[in-house]
């Protein structure tokens, strides 16, 4: 009797899991497919079409992307690849196609390439990338350029026919964003230049009053303002901080920032940073990638010889790090560098099992959270 009254429980049980999965599968696909995904963030989008670019039509790729990824099973490439931005529940689900969708051969999936198509997704991700960078690189006339055909790639997709009344408001609203993105960074380089000036003015006043000065205090007052001086005519970022030695060498990320292996003590754990090398590195120049003051340069346990650069920005202070340098080779803390200045050798120095540059970014302080350094650098090839 009691068994029986489990069997009937189960047999309920395994009844609503099957309507709740046919009624929300339906309302999943029988709905703009599109839908699926612009409801996510284009910093996920980012994600996905990083490590595994979404197609826009069979046998095409996304820029950037050789050879496209396989023809075999397209919309289940796509499901895989939303599998990465779904939450919870509609993973689940898709999980559940996956499974079945073979088998039954009910569920059309085919129509979600064409969506992701319609929708432009390259220049859409490649115009984030590219607005996500404004206020911390140099906004140079090649990037204007790419900016402004990424513009006009979008206005062509509006103009267009088909496109669902939240499609159009999606990419209308992100178009207008970088347009505004652009006219604050035309905005802010003008300020900068007028506080460049007025710090210009100021740090020949201030080398005039204390030129015969020779304490502590002077000195400081000195580099405080030779470090504004820097800090206004540069930009941080878009620079490698490993700079081949003949300027042909090939640099490439040996180790991303994220979870790992530990390549030494093979225990799982995070990596603050990211580890970058070439073919014979040792010895390679290591630079600043932005304006800043050496604030300590030395022994640094786990990251050997290492030097820390503090960057005041206008929005935030960074702290980059450059470890498991030579002990020759680095600058005095205390010494203000600019975006391409030397501040070390590339070696093995500290906990490590080969020459490479550990590269690493934290906020607030030089011991702060520690942030992605990829957001403020250039393309960087993945070792293979």
């Amino acid at each position: 009797m009691m068994a029986a009254v489990v069997s009937s429980g189960n047999l309920r049980l395994r009844l609503l899991v099957a309507c709740f999965f046919m009624l929300t599968a339906g309302r999943l696909f029988a709905a703009d497919a599109s839908q699926v995904m612009l409801r996510y963030s284009l910093e996920q989008l980012e994600a996905v079409t990083a490590s595994a670019p979404l197609q826009t039509s069979v046998g095409q790729a996304t820029p950037d992307q050789s050879p496209p990824v396989s023809k075999r099973g397209d919309g289940e490439e796509t499901l895989k690849q939303l599998l990465q931005l779904a939450g919870k529940k509609e993973r689940k689900i898709i999980e559940k196609i996956l499974e079945v969708g073979e088998q039954t051969g009910k569920i059309k999936v085919a129509k979600i390439t064409e969506k992701l198509s319609r929708i432009n997704v390259p220049a859409v991700v490649e115009l984030y990338r590219d607005v996500k960078t404004l206020k911390f690189t140099k906004l140079d006339a090649a990037r204007i350029q790419r900016i402004q055909t990424r513009l006009g790639e979008i206005d062509a997709t509006l103009a267009g026919k088909g496109l669902s009344s939240r499609e159009a408001g999606d990419l209308a609203f992100f178009a207008g964003m970088a347009r505004d993105r652009l006219a604050a960074q035309a905005a802010d380089r003008r300020e900068k230049e007028r506080l460049r000036r007025e710090a210009a003015a100021s740090y020949e006043q201030s080398v005039d009053k204390l030129a015969g000065e020779r304490d502590q205090a002077s000195r400081e007052k000195i580099a405080d303002a030779s470090e504004r001086i820097v800090g206004l005519n540069y930009e941080f970022g878009n620079l490698l901080p490993l700079a081949p030695a003949k300027g042909n060498g090939r640099v490439l990320m040996t180790s991303d920032y994220g979870m790992r292996v530990h390549p030494v003590s093979k225990v799982r754990r995070f990596h603050t940073g990211v580890d970058l090398a070439g073919w014979k590195c040792d010895g390679w120049p290591v630079v600043a990638i932005g304006p800043g003051r050496v604030i300590s340069s030395g022994w640094d346990g786990g990251y050997g010889y290492a030097v820390v650069v503090s960057h005041n920005l206008d929005d935030r202070n960074l702290f980059t790090r450059y470890a498991h340098l030579r002990k020759a080779g680095r600058p005095n803390a205390g010494a203000v560098v600019k975006p391409g200045d030397r501040v070390g050798l590339c070696n093995n120095t500290g906990v490590s099992t080969g020459s490479h540059l550990h590269f690493e970014i934290r906020r607030n302080s030089e011991s702060g959270p520690s942030t992605d350094p990829k957001t403020y650098l250039p393309t960087i090839e993945k070792l293979k």
